[in-house]
């Protein structure tokens, strides 16, 4: 992409800066003083910069809702006129110098000048022999020669109008002509359109790649915005699954003794016998409960949880986010009982979260 885009940048700078070029020239190109061609070429560069930036300028005052942005985009196809109009114009009168320069270079030109300096030459000399004649008194020789002057006076004009039509040599201009040739169609009005159709691409063609560089500058920097906040927000908070193994590892440990304890003997605890009957378990079908959760790692305070939640004090439909705004420990504490008392068989977990099986509850040893 940053290829595509620099080759981009590339091309609408030579564009724009060809378009500039032929502008700046042809308003110099118009005054005589040296004063007045640094004001038309100041003028010239005022008028080609306001056509680059008119268009991306007009368009983001737009999107802000100022006014100003309509009148700049109002302008700006006038400019684009203006240059290519500026354009044409520079590349025909180059066109007309070099024409001339060539024409000067040919042969029939060089010999029609030859024979025009030296008609000027004879001319001057019968004009000197018509004055020393008039001035010794030999006054019919001086009519004669006059009339020889006249004679030579009308083969300079005649001279003088062929370097005039004079044509330039023939391999000038050979890509217009042999294409005028085939299309039956004047040179000159297809070459005027080939200047014109140059002058568009040279300025609309620059115009639309200045534009797309700075839509896709515009682009990337948003882009670039974009990752640098993404990667610092990962920086800055820790992911969820190396936060709850920090957690874990924080979690008390079971003790020993109370382990010990708890496989011996087995008794209801007078929390639980407080309980509505329906909430109630045997004392034979809890005795095998404590091994199994001492087993499966838990503390007394989560032993004491899992009696909670198997007695009902948290209903038949115990829901794990509300537990844990109701305990200490939260979420590292409440898991691991809930999953306890799932492999014990108490609760199971459906669609709709956990649900009790068999309501009952253990002893807090």
């Amino acid at each position: 992409m940053r290829l595509w885009q620099s080759l981009t940048g590339i091309a609408a700078l030579i564009f724009c800066g060809t378009s500039l070029a032929f502008t700046v020239q042809l308003w110099i190109a118009i005054p005589s003083t040296i004063g007045s061609q640094v004001v038309a070429g100041l003028t010239a560069v005022a008028l080609e910069l306001c056509k680059f930036s008119f268009a991306p300028l007009g368009l983001w005052l737009r999107s802000q809702g100022q006014l100003s942005g309509h009148v700049l985009l109002a302008l700006w196809p006038l400019l684009v006129v203006i240059s290519i109009v500026a354009t044409v114009g520079f590349l025909a009168t180059h066109n007309e110098e070099q024409q001339q320069r060539s024409t000067q270079g040919s042969l029939e030109y060089q010999a029609l000048e030859q024979q025009l300096n030296s008609i000027k030459e004879q001319i001057n000399s019968l004009n000197g022999l018509i004055a020393t004649d008039a001035a010794n008194g030999y006054r019919q020789r001086a009519i004669d020669t006059t009339a020889q002057l006249r004679a030579l006076e009308a083969q300079r004009s005649q001279l003088i109008e062929s370097l005039s039509t004079a044509q330039p040599d023939a391999s000038t201009h050979s890509a217009f002509n042999s294409l005028a040739s085939t299309l039956n169609v004047d040179p000159m009005r297809l070459q005027h359109a080939g200047f014109l159709a140059l002058a568009i691409i040279t300025d609309v063609v620059g115009l639309v790649a200045l534009l797309a560089f700075n839509a896709a500058s515009t682009v990337c920097k948003r882009l670039a915005k974009r990752s640098k906040r993404f990667s610092t927000d990962a920086k800055q908070s820790p992911t969820e699954p190396k936060q709850l193994l920090n957690d874990a590892k924080q979690l008390p440990t079971v003790d020993k003794r109370f382990s010990t304890e708890t496989q011996e003997s087995l008794t209801v605890s007078k929390q639980s016998a407080k309980r509505p009957k329906r909430f109630s378990t045997p004392v034979k079908q809890l005795s095998t409960e404590p091994k199994r959760f001492v087993n499966a790692g838990l503390s007394q305070e989560q032993i004491e949880l899992a009696n909670r939640i198997c007695a009902g004090e948290f209903g038949t439909r115990p829901v794990l986010r509300n537990i844990i705004k109701s305990i200490r420990g939260g979420y590292p504490a409440a898991k691991p009982v809930f999953d306890a008392l799932e492999q014990a068989g108490k609760i199971t977990r459906n669609s709709k979260g956990f649900a009790l099986v068999n309501h009952g509850g253990l002893s807090n040893g």
